[in-house]
């Protein structure tokens, strides 16, 4: 068989194929590049109420009913907890969830006596202040997980 039965080469169907490639993978590189960029400022845009402080100590607020069922829950995390309901912009959970932060420091206060009068009032508060704590938690879309 001679090279004319096979057919002429055609030297722009090779460049058409070399193109469709160099397009192929171009795009490709292109869509490794954008989606991640792109979910990133759907991220940076989304940014809405549950990224206030106070929602996302809601979730973190786990310790505290932990402390109101009177166990001895971390010092630190309360207070990282609290700070968080600190710097709420939402009043209810600013109220509730540094009055709950405090008073779980008051009750488990290596210091305190329990023998002197009234020195069971931090915990018997708490039981008070958690439910409507988690309460007011539930109004701004977060759970208290514990």
């Amino acid at each position: 068989m001679s090279d004319q039965q096979l057919g002429p080469s055609r030297p722009d169907t090779i460049a058409t194929a070399r193109r469709r490639k160099r397009t192929l993978i171009v795009t490709a590189l292109a869509l490794l590049v954008l989606l991640p960029a792109g979910a990133a400022s759907y991220w940076l845009v989304d940014r809405r109420e549950d990224d206030d402080p106070g929602v996302i100590a809601c979730h973190s607020a786990g310790v505290l009913v932990q402390a109101e069922r009177g166990e001895n829950v971390a010092f630190d995390e309360v207070t990282t907890v609290g700070r968080l309901f600190q710097n709420s912009k939402h009043d209810d959970l600013k109220d509730k969830g540094v009055l709950a932060a405090g008073l779980v420091h008051r009750a488990q206060d290596p210091r305190r006596d329990p023998t002197v009068p009234g020195a069971d009032l931090p915990q018997r508060r708490l039981s008070e202040v958690i439910p409507q704590l988690v309460e007011a938690c539930k109004n701004h879309g977060a759970s208290v997980e514990d």
